[in-house]
C-alpha cells in the first residue's frame, strides 16, 4: 500500500524560490529565470494586470480587442511579475539579446507559445517547492 504524501508535503512551497526564481532550462546555453507566477506574488499581479490594462479600458468595454491586445497585455504582466532574467537568449540572427522589459515583452509576443509555457510553468507550485532547477528542454517539442 502506498503512503499519501501529507498536507504540508503537498501545498508547501519555498517562498525564496517563488520570490527570488527558478531556471526554466530551455537548451545547454539558454535558460530563464522566472519567479512563481501566484502565491506569495498575487498582489504584484493583480497591481500589473490594472495598469497594463488601463490603456485599453475603451477597447475591452466596447469588446474591440485583437489577439494582439491581449498579448501584448499578458505579456507585459508576466514580464513584470515573474520574468527576471535569462542567459544566452538571442535574436533571430544569433546576436545576444539583452535582458530588459522591452526585450522580454517583444519576445514573449514574437513567441506566444513560449509565453504560454512559460506561464504554465510559473503558475504550477510544484515548480517551487524544494528543486530549484529543472531541466525543460524535451518541453514544447510536441
Amino acid at each position: 500500500m502506498t503512503q499519501k504524501k501529507g498536507l504540508r508535503e503537498q501545498f508547501k512551497t519555498n517562498t525564496k524560490f517563488e520570490s527570488e526564481g527558478v531556471d526554466f532550462v530551455i537548451s545547454d546555453t539558454e535558460k530563464i529565470r522566472i519567479r512563481r507566477h501566484g502565491g506569495t506574488n498575487s498582489v504584484k499581479i493583480a497591481q500589473a494586470q490594472a495598469k497594463f490594462s488601463k490603456p485599453y479600458i475603451g477597447r475591452i468595454k466596447s469588446q474591440e480587442m485583437t489577439q494582439s491586445d491581449i498579448t501584448k497585455i499578458v505579456a507585459k504582466v508576466f514580464v513584470e511579475c515573474s520574468v527576471i532574467g535569462w542567459e544566452g537568449i538571442t535574436e533571430e540572427n544569433g546576436t545576444p539579446m539583452e535582458f530588459n522589459f522591452d526585450n522580454a515583452v517583444k519576445l514573449m509576443c514574437e513567441l506566444p507559445d513560449l509565453l504560454n509555457t512559460l506561464m504554465v510553468y510559473a503558475e504550477n507550485m510544484e515548480n517551487f517547492k524544494d528543486a530549484p532547477e529543472v531541466d525543460n528542454s524535451e518541453l514544447g517539442n510536441s
